[in-house]
């Protein structure tokens, strides 16, 4: 290999370990877009365990403040009848939602979408607001972009105020998905024992 290929063959090198080092901070290690994620290490918690010599066996990472943001994108079926999807009657659920949480305690939460017939019926809105945390332990983000948060939280139909102090859960899956869970009874069955679902747009941390 004479001396211009070997100057060609190492820029080819050199731009492709580049390139891996800017997919690696926008995509995450399970390739899925974890959108503007600001770290800092104050915000950063680290589990190590360690050996008697004091050397680090694994160590994970826990975020305890941490945002996000995205769209209700879901598909609800009227009396949770999914045995035939095709006929079924379908409710389409669409909206966007946003969180915070500070150095472990949920400081927002809250989600609007209108809910309208796939049969073009007449449509109406949703609000979950009011959510209150109930767990006992800080509320933590993994490395992977996934958090559970149970409480309870105030539903609204068209702005008002139907159901107060309902049992919640809120999933964040791999900074990807999020997928909210309301007591069915609580509710009056409105949602049919189904949860809602989204996506998450931006998780900053």
């Amino acid at each position: 290999m004479n001396k211009t290929s070997l100057v060609i063959y190492s820029i080819i090198i050199l731009s492709l370990g580049l390139s891996n080092i800017v997919c690696g901070s926008i995509f995450g290690a399970n390739g899925l877009a974890l959108a503007q994620m600001n770290e800092t290490k104050s915000d950063a918690m680290s589990d190590d365990n360690t050996n008697t010599e004091g050397n680090t066996i694994s160590t994970t990472n826990t975020y305890r403040t941490f945002s996000a943001v995205g769209a209700i994108s879901s598909l609800n079926f009227d009396n949770n009848s999914v045995s035939d999807i095709a006929i079924a009657k379908k409710v389409v659920l669409s909206g966007h939602w946003s969180l915070y949480v500070n150095n472990g305690t949920l400081s927002f939460f809250e989600v609007d979408f209108t809910a309208a017939p796939a049969d073009g019926g007449v449509s109406h809105t949703h609000q979950i607001v009011n959510f209150m945390y109930t767990g006992t332990k800080p509320i933590q983000l993994t490395s992977n972009g996934s958090t559970s948060i149970v409480g309870i939280a105030d539903v609204k139909i068209n702005g008002v105020n139907l159901w107060n102090g309902v049992k919640s859960t809120v999933l964040i899956s791999k900074g990807s998905t999020i997928t909210i869970i309301l007591d069915d009874m609580a509710t009056h069955h409105h949602f049919t024992r189904q949860p809602i679902y989204g996506i998450v747009e931006r998780l900053m941390f």
